[in-house]
């Protein structure tokens, strides 16, 4: 018989994920940013094992998917959504083979899984922003828009865009895995008609290899969390991000944390890769989050000058 997806303990997202943003501090990194630098050359070692883009879609995705697990997240007083629960063990049983059993032991194993499995808060923090600006004088103008978002993982930022009215929203995950297992499941369980499930679209792959999934100023909004915690990447994370943005008017908002204490990135850096390789364009920081103890996080919001 067919062993399902899922089939690990139930220890919750928290119990089973160990890529640590922000607990032993590399305060090297956080001060000196060339010291985050240091990875660039174990990424490009793994270059050519990256996962080429690939279309896909939701019909080849059994429905139910056999062993996804609802589990509610409750985004403010009057909405809640559903992801699938998932564990470490879960993930490695998707990924399957020795990747997944590296996976069973950390959250990021470059060139062949980047974290799609986890829920990260700054996921979180970006749905709640759109829930609180989307379609507000100052806030992303969602209603119609077509949006893409980039590291989807569970969807939850871009399910609460087409909550919010758009007509059109593309996940992307560098993991075809992470889409087939989580977010074509999540968006089911959040839109019970064909209509609504059919404004999505899904994508897999190296942000390098994506041109031709993400047609040149296809976005209205482009959306991501948890993107730029390698400096490595931003170069074709930038590139990507440039080329989805329709012009004038298109923007861009990133959820991060303001250090990612030992793998070098951060929104200051990615701040600058965007201004550095783009005068054009304009970053600026739309709401932060900081309780005094722990890492601060930031959305930036990202648009072409004026």
């Amino acid at each position: 018989p067919r062993r399902a997806m899922w089939g690990g303990a139930e220890d919750g997202e928290s119990g089973g994920f160990r890529f640590n943003f922000g607990g032993d501090a590399d305060v090297a990194a956080a001060v000196d940013p060339a010291a985050g630098r240091k990875d660039e050359n174990e990424e490009e070692e793994a270059a050519e094992g990256r996962i080429a883009g690939t279309e896909v879609l939701a019909s080849e995705v059994p429905d139910p998917l056999p062993g996804w697990r609802p589990e509610l997240v409750k985004l403010d007083e009057f909405v809640t959504v559903v992801k699938g629960a998932v564990t470490s063990t879960d993930a490695a049983n998707a990924l399957g083979g020795a990747d997944g059993d590296i996976a069973r032991r950390s959250d990021l194993v470059r060139g062949k899984y980047e974290g799609g499995f986890k829920l990260w808060e700054c996921s979180l923090d970006l749905a709640g922003h759109l829930l609180r600006t989307a379609n507000a004088p100052d806030g992303p103008r969602l209603h119609g828009a077509d949006v893409l978002e980039l590291g989807c993982g569970h969807g939850v930022p871009g399910i609460v865009a087409a909550l919010r009215g758009a007509r059109r929203v593309t996940l992307c995950d560098y993991n075809p895995e992470v889409i087939r297992a989580l977010a074509v499941p999540n968006v089911r369980a959040n839109f019970v008609t064909d209509d609504a499930r059919d404004r999505f679209a899904y994508v897999a792959g190296d942000w390098g290899d994506l041109d031709a999934f993400v047609p040149a100023q296809s976005a209205d909004v482009v959306l991501a969390a948890e993107t730029i915690y390698s400096t490595a990447s931003y170069e074709r994370h930038v590139r990507l991000l440039r080329r989805a943005m329709r012009q004038p008017d298109g923007e861009a908002l990133i959820a991060a944390k303001r250090y990612y204490f030992g793998v070098g990135g951060g929104t200051a850096m990615f701040r600058a890769a965007i201004e550095r390789a783009h005068p054009d364009m304009t970053v600026e920081t739309v709401e932060s989050f900081s309780d005094g103890a722990s890492n601060v996080r930031e959305i930036l919001r990202v648009r072409y000058r004026r």
